[in-house]
């Protein structure tokens, strides 16, 4: 079953290591999350990338966004959207037909907890050897990791350090274990 915004061609060439960001859009987020993150119960960026993002993914479900607000964000690329409502006050992004030719799922965030425990659960996978590092990841990308072995296609999952925040992304490729 293809995963929401999958396109399932094997003769293109991807390069699934691509961020996008966009200055204007990181400036939206970041004007956004600061008229949230007041109001909001702390559930945790982290707890939301997993249960909204990478859980979904890994399982071969669609990327969770019900309870969701789609919000318009200067910037955003084709068939990006952006959604609040995410009890941590952090932006939720779905990439359905993204520049890198995958479906996409990420949170961003400003700085806190949720880098440390990205960096925790990638040092678990990687100890288990669940996930392997990608050693091809563009250079604006602080930890990538590839599923190993276990799922095709092959998963990817990303933590970015942005401009005034962090990125925390996973993305469908068309990698074969």
């Amino acid at each position: 079953m293809p995963i929401l915004g999958s396109r399932m061609t094997k003769n293109r060439v991807h390069n699934p290591y691509t961020l996008r960001t966009h200055p204007v859009v990181t400036r939206g987020v970041a004007i956004l999350l600061a008229t949230t993150l007041g109001t909001a119960t702390q559930a945790g960026a982290w707890e939301e990338f997993l249960d909204r993002c990478l859980t979904p993914l890994e399982n071969g479900f669609p990327y969770q966004v019900e309870n969701l607000n789609p919000v318009a964000l200067p910037g955003l690329a084709e068939g990006e959207t952006a959604f609040s409502g995410l009890q941590s006050g952090a932006i939720l992004f779905l990439e359905a037909e993204p520049e890198d030719g995958f479906a996409a799922c990420r949170v961003f965030q400003p700085e806190g907890p949720a880098v440390v425990q990205f960096e925790d659960w990638a040092s678990e996978q990687l100890a288990n050897e669940r996930y392997v590092n990608d050693l091809e990841a563009n250079d604006g990308v602080d930890v990538a990791l590839l599923s190993n072995l276990w799922v095709e296609p092959v998963i990817g999952v990303q933590l970015r350090r942005a401009r005034g925040g962090v990125e925390m992304r996973a993305l469908e490729t068309e990698l074969e274990s």
